[in-house]
């Protein structure tokens, strides 16, 4: 296996990681911001938790069979800060066993508030000795069952005696709030229901929903002893037709393929403590059965509980390699990585991908889809201006309309757009000065005297401004009532504040697929295959492109007195998206690249075939596309073209860039840079402006002392 971790040293570095980073006074965050190095921001104060009463509880289950495999008594006094933090969940809510979903430390909105999670329900902030505390409330069922469960396994499987006396004061408040008859609901303070148990399951059959308040209901009765929760229990599972579907061909749930590993997860999760606890030989056949037709309709998933758990019951054993296989690739790095399967020649939809394959779930594995291809994919980057000054000042817009800036050559990033408020469409950098800096946005022109740190309205108030085109002294505008003009790109006072209109729009004028040529101070563009250019004042018609049926430019620049355009066209029943070049300004065109299976007068060189074009740019050094196919690069503009795809973690790029300080290409997984032949990553944004998530790892935590206690894995593993 090479230099490969073994699982022991695996789970001591992700445990190591979630006490770190993970825990807020004892629960368990499952999201965490970190910067594009991956250092966390706030560790210990905010999160993601609004199901932070969840994972706490597959936590708690983690140090339950982690003591009951160690007999480490350090596992016991850590697991008092859960237990506590889990105490504070129903101190918040000041209802007794109505539970909050989690909690963040500080005052004003938390991370998840200023992201709009969960605004729809309410956040609150703690009173008293909580004060301190932000928290979430609106629990759900799933909340309660991973709460009871978890209390369930430490109790059974490691609580000593003052623990176990804290946990059923607890736990009867649960009870008695929520399990005391059959109506299963939770009130808020106000005595308003706020969950129903029951949702919309049937109400004389079983449903994987109803296992989990069943199981509940058993749990509770174990801990506290109280007979009420036994003949609910009793009751429940008799109205429910446990004992009848014990012996029927279909035990009557609902299962789909390929999805609802939520439920599942939950409900082996349940039935495994239940085997421990009941002792009816009927209910316990009916458990076994259950779990049996669980895992069998995820069989093929390789979800290392779901193995594991089926295997002990079973004595089917043939299934814990592939649980122990998915432990050994859970990957090392939580931070959300994008991921694009949907390209690969190999993907097979029908086929569920392995977990170092696929995106990570948001928060917890094993209830992810691993037939998911794609996942967090960044933001592309479609407008990046590097000052001709000083070549380590760079400024970027990406496809959403936010700003960033780097001091770094791309090393570091700021967000800006928190400071500006408004969607940008291209950026502008003064030539004498670092500190004055242009926004188009789409409330006119906004300007910054401090390199970006704040903003203005400056002129051309209420019109959408697409794009800059500079030259040495002036600007150009192009926006949503036509092109303008600024004269005073040279002066520090007056750039961008006069403008004056050149020429209206034509109809279906883009702004992208527009260009002006510097030396000879002519704009040309092109709307639905046909070529204008703007001289002294009016637009002239150059030609059309091709006469094959519909051509759509979405890219144009000239070089050296030849135009290059980005072509969307249907040669007979194909839909290509290629390269075109115009030597005599429009007039005609030729095709680059496609020669070996377009060839004739109307097309030169050859290398991209079955390429779909999305960007391109040129300098000196030749030609770089941005295709479905990464990046292809031509070094005799166009005869001939190589991929240049090392380093790239999605082999699929959007924008190209090539700038006075090098080459830069933006796709799915991110913004690069070119350096030897080969593209260093210098942002992903995944996440809010230029943070990302980190998800924590109790789903391996607690699969990995699942099987240490079952025997299926050893430290040596």
């Amino acid at each position: 296996m090479g230099n490969r971790l073994s699982l022991f040293e695996k789970v001591k570095i992700l445990e190591k990681n979630i006490i770190e980073r993970h825990l807020i006074d004892g629960l368990y965050t499952s999201i965490i911001l970190v910067d594009q190095r991956g250092n966390p921001l706030e560790a210990g104060r905010q999160g993601g938790i609004l199901h932070a009463v969840s994972w706490t509880g597959i936590y708690l289950m983690a140090l339950a069979l982690k003591y009951a495999v160690l007999r480490d008594e350090d596992v016991r006094v850590h697991a008092w800060d859960v237990l506590r933090a889990y105490r504070r969940l129903q101190e918040l809510t000041s209802v007794p066993g109505l539970l909050a979903r989690g909690y963040v430390k500080g005052h004003g909105p938390s991370m998840e508030e200023k992201l709009g999670i969960g605004v729809e329900k309410v956040w609150r902030q703690g009173s008293g000795e909580l004060s301190e505390y932000r928290w979430f409330d609106h629990p759900s069922h799933h909340n309660y069952d991973h709460a009871v469960r978890g209390y369930g396994y430490y109790y059974f499987f490691a609580a000593d005696e003052e623990q176990k006396k804290f946990i059923r004061e607890d736990v009867e408040k649960i009870g008695r709030h929520v399990y005391s008859d059959l109506s299963l609901e939770a009130r808020d303070k106000d005595g308003k229901v706020i969950l129903n148990l029951w949702g919309a399951s049937p109400r004389d059959r079983p449903s994987m929903r109803m296992l989990m308040a069943t199981s509940s209901l058993k749990i509770i009765s174990y801990i506290t002893g109280d007979k009420l929760f036994e003949d609910n229990y009793r009751r429940l599972c008799e109205q429910l037709k446990y004992f009848e579907y014990a012996d029927k061909d279909d035990i009557g749930l609902d299962l789909y393929p390929r999805a609802g590993h939520d439920d599942a997860e939950h409900v082996l999760g349940d039935l495994f403590l239940m085997l421990r606890l009941e002792e009816d030989d009927v209910l316990r056949k009916f458990y076994k059965r259950a779990i049996e037709k669980i895992f069998n309709n995820f069989r093929r998933d390789k979800y290392t509980p779901f193995n594991f758990i089926y295997a002990y019951v079973t004595e089917d054993v043939s299934v814990v390699e592939d649980g122990i296989d998915t432990l050994h690739r859970y990957p090392m790095n939580k931070v959300f990585e994008p991921v694009m399967n949907s390209i690969r020649e190999d993907y097979d939809p029908g086929v569920p991908l392995p977990i170092d394959e696929r995106p990570l779930d948001n928060e917890y594995t094993w209830k992810g889809n691993p037939y998911k291809p794609d996942g967090w994919l960044a933001r592309n980057v479609t407008r990046l201006y590097v000052s001709s000054e000083d070549p380590y000042v760079m400024f970027a817009v990406d496809e959403t309309g936010k700003l960033y800036r780097s001091y770094s050559m791309g090393v570091d990033w700021d967000y800006l757009s928190d400071r500006l408020g408004l969607e940008v469409n291209d950026v502008l950098v003064s030539p004498h000065t670092l500190r004055i800096v242009l926004a188009a946005t789409n409330d006119g022109v906004y300007r910054s005297d401090d390199g970006g740190d704040s903003w203005r309205p400056f002129s051309l108030k209420g019109y959408r401004v697409y794009r800059f085109i500079p030259d040495e002294k002036n600007i150009y505008a192009i926006t949503s009532e036509g092109i303008y003009l600024n004269k005073n790109f040279g002066s520090l006072r007056w750039v961008g504040l006069r403008w004056v209109k050149v020429i209206d729009n034509l109809p279906g004028l883009d702004p992208w697929a527009t260009c002006f040529d510097k030396n000879s101070g002519i704009f040309y563009t092109v709307i639905g295959g046909d070529v204008y250019s703007l001289f002294e004042g009016d637009w002239i018609y150059m030609g059309r492109i091709t006469e094959l049926t519909e051509v759509v430019v979405s890219r144009l620049k000239i070089y050296k007195g030849s135009l290059y355009g980005v072509m969307a066209i249907e040669p007979g029943d194909l839909n290509w998206s290629v390269l075109g070049v115009s030597s005599d300004y429009g007039r005609s065109w030729k095709i680059i690249g496609l020669s070996k299976i377009l060839p004739g007068q109307f097309t030169f060189g050859s290398g991209l075939e079955g390429v779909k074009v999305y960007d391109f740019d040129i300098c000196d050094k030749g030609i770089y596309v941005a295709s479905d196919k990464g990046v292809i690069y031509s070094d005799d503009f166009g005869e001939s073209w190589r991929i240049i795809n090392q380093g790239l973690h999605i082999p699929l790029s959007k924008s190209v860039f090539a700038t006075v300080s090098g080459v830069f290409v933006s796709g799915p997984s991110g913004l690069y840079k070119l350096s030897q032949d080969s593209w260093e990553r210098l942002l992903v944004l995944n996440g809010p402006g230029v943070y990302r998530f980190e998800t924590g790892s109790v789903d391996f935590v607690y699969a990995y002392w699942l099987g240490r206690y079952l025997g299926y894995i050893d430290e040596s593993d």
